[in-house]
């Protein structure tokens, strides 16, 4: 049965850790559950070990794409697949089953990704995002999905983006072999676009998806 290692990035997600551990269904596959704090100010690392993590670590510098290059690095060696969860997307029952039944010729891939919200908006951003990801390029909160050596070919994620890592990194994938988007989805957090509201939010990520896919060497550090 393949291994799969579950690696989670955080920053003060005391209040979504607990949940997205305790859906993670074990009985599908071999899997270990390794959470890298950014240096949390609130109880999410103990909260994290008490739902279950095999491993909590921190790493206070770099942000996103550091803590899940470390995690990776950290992760089991036995490990077939890597999945990287963002701390509010739950995943759907079989999700781990899904990614361990993948075919040989498939390299990674993410989910269809869904929000917990009642948003006809955020349904719609939802919906044409399904049309980004039959092309093979996917966004973090949609639970991205790799096969270690692959990960590896790629040298992980490139820390020198400001952002949009998780697109870089997936195109660079996709020309490895296929990808896959599973359906489901996975179920995110609308609670991003509580600050901006979900139109302002709305546009403001697809203008910078636009701008990364259009010109993405004005996003490095």
């Amino acid at each position: 049965m393949p291994i799969i290692s579950v690696i989670i990035p955080t920053w003060n997600e005391a209040a979504t850790i607990c949940e997205t551990i305790a859906t993670l269904n074990r009985e599908d596959c071999e899997l270990e559950v390794i959470v890298v704090d950014g240096g949390s100010p609130d109880d999410t690392c103990e909260r994290a070990r008490t739902a279950g993590a095999d491993e909590v670590f921190v790493l206070e510098t770099g942000g996103r794409p550091f803590q899940m290059n470390e995690g990776a690095a950290r992760a089991s060696q036995e490990s077939e697949w890597l999945l990287f969860l963002h701390a509010d997307t739950v995943l759907p029952g079989s999700g781990l089953s899904q990614i361990a039944n993948q075919p040989a010729s498939v390299v990674g891939g993410a989910f269809q990704r869904r929000f917990d919200s009642s948003s006809w908006l955020l349904g719609l951003t939802a919906w044409i995002s399904d049309f980004r990801s039959c092309r093979g390029i996917f966004l973090g909160d949609q639970a991205i999905f790799v096969r270690r050596e692959v990960f590896e070919k790629l040298e992980g994620y490139d820390t020198t983006f400001t952002m949009c890592e998780d697109i870089d990194f997936t195109k660079r994938m996709r020309e490895l072999g296929d990808t896959a988007m599973i359906l489901g989805p996975a179920i995110s957090s609308a609670r991003r676009f509580d600050k901006l509201g979900v139109f302002v939010r709305s546009v403001l990520d697809f203008w910078i998806t636009f701008r990364f896919l259009a010109n993405q060497q004005k996003f490095r550090r």
